[in-house]
């Protein structure tokens, strides 16, 4: 856990140049699969937006994120996890949360179909 901490501590949130995405992503941890609307992605991560009446994972939970845009090929079982989390809007009641995820430990072939999918966003 002290690894992970300090791999948080040290995150320059503005690394990537980060891409709007149309689409939904999937989130599997614990025993949940629960479905996010894409904000956006970029190689070091996705933030996305749940809905709160479901299970939504924890900060520093690991999490296999599958992005699933619209006209463009699915990129799936990136392991990621939990960096931050907020309501979207300034309410108690906010039915929506923001959560950003951070990839880690992704294998030399995620990281090529990971990039291929970013190009293909850019064109």
């Amino acid at each position: 856990m002290d690894d992970l901490l300090r791999k948080i501590v040290h995150i320059n949130k503005r690394q990537h140049e980060r891409y709007e995405v149309e689409g939904a992503a999937g989130a599997r941890f614990q025993t949940y699969t629960v479905k996010a609307k894409i904000i956006d992605v970029s190689k070091g991560g996705m933030f996305g937006l749940f809905d709160r009446s479901t299970a939504i994972p924890s900060i520093l939970e690991v999490v296999s994120v599958d992005i699933e845009p619209m006209g463009v090929a699915a990129v799936c079982g990136l392991s990621a996890y939990v960096i931050r989390m907020q309501a979207d809007g300034d309410s108690l009641d906010a039915t929506q949360v923001k959560v950003a995820m951070r990839f880690d430990k992704l294998s030399s072939e995620q990281k090529a179909e990971l990039d291929s999918f970013l190009d293909a966003l850019k064109s």
